[in-house]
This record gives C-alpha cells, structure tokens and sequence, in this order.
C-alpha cells in the first residue's frame, strides 16, 4: 500500500487484476446473462452495454475490493445483471458460491432516501434467494476489514 502524508491510503490497487478478471471471465458472463427470461433482445442488449459501461467504470473501492477476492481465489462475477419484476439491477459483485451479492456504498447511501432504495432493492434480492451484503467503501481499504466482514457472512 501506498502512502503519503495527505493520505493514508492513495490507492493499494497495484494492477488491473479486476480488468484482468472481467476480461478472462467475458464466456461465464454470456452464460450468466443468457438466463436472464422474459426480456426482448434489445433489453438483452442494453443490459450487456450497460454492464460493461459500469465494469469500465469501476472506482478505487470496486478495484481494491475486487484485487483482494482475486487474491484469496474466491470466484465472483463483477456487475451481474438481474431482472426482478420487470426492473433491471446489477450487482457491484456476485458470489455464485454462496449465493451472495456484495454492495459498496460511498457516501450518497447515507441519506435516508437512498437507504430506502436500497433496502428495497435488498429486499427484491432476498426474493430470489440472494442476500445482499453491504460494505462501506471506507471498509474496503483495509484487508483485515474485508476478511473480518467476508467472515462474519461465512465467506472464506
């Protein structure tokens, strides 16, 4: 890691490992998204340019978050798309293994509104069986955290 006077953690991210992943994983993505029912091709579509639109753009957090998974071999699926109910969510990380999804959350999730969206959404995925952790992109600069949060929800 790292470190400057301003700023404990710059960025502990030394690759591109979640670039990597997502490249190396683009057949098991197909597959993932090739069981998403009920929607038209252009949905389909959407969904797969809005997914890789986000995989692009994944911040700081994602990638450090993603680097330490990587690292400790625990497989997951990086912005896996969903249909619940007609309304389309991607899920910052899926753990196929355990059934799980995985949340950062900066700042904005604070406000009670957000919360509520949130909820909701955590709620949808319940639905389906998915229970949803989330985890403060404070959280994720730490090791020691993300191990201690992975296993307090049984994810070794």
């Amino acid at each position: 890691m790292r470190k400057n006077k301003k700023n404990k953690c710059v960025n502990k991210v030394r690759s591109n490992k979640l670039e990597k992943h997502n490249a190396y994983s683009y057949i098991e993505d197909i597959d993932v998204m090739g069981k998403i029912y009920n929607i038209s091709k252009s949905q389909k579509d959407w969904i797969e340019l809005t997914r890789y639109e986000l995989q692009s753009k994944a911040n700081v957090y994602e990638k450090m978050f993603a680097e330490y998974l990587i690292n400790h071999k625990i497989e997951f699926i990086h912005q896996a798309p969903y249909v619940i109910d007609g309304k389309i969510y991607f899920l910052d990380f899926y753990l196929k293994k355990y059934n799980k999804a995985i949340e950062l959350d900066g700042q904005y999730h604070q406000s009670m509104s957000q919360r509520s969206q949130d909820h909701y959404r955590d709620s949808m995925f319940k639905s389906i069986k998915i229970n949803t952790i989330r985890i403060s992109n404070e959280n994720v600069k730490s090791d020691r955290m993300i191990k201690n949060i992975l296993e307090l929800n049984h994810i070794k």
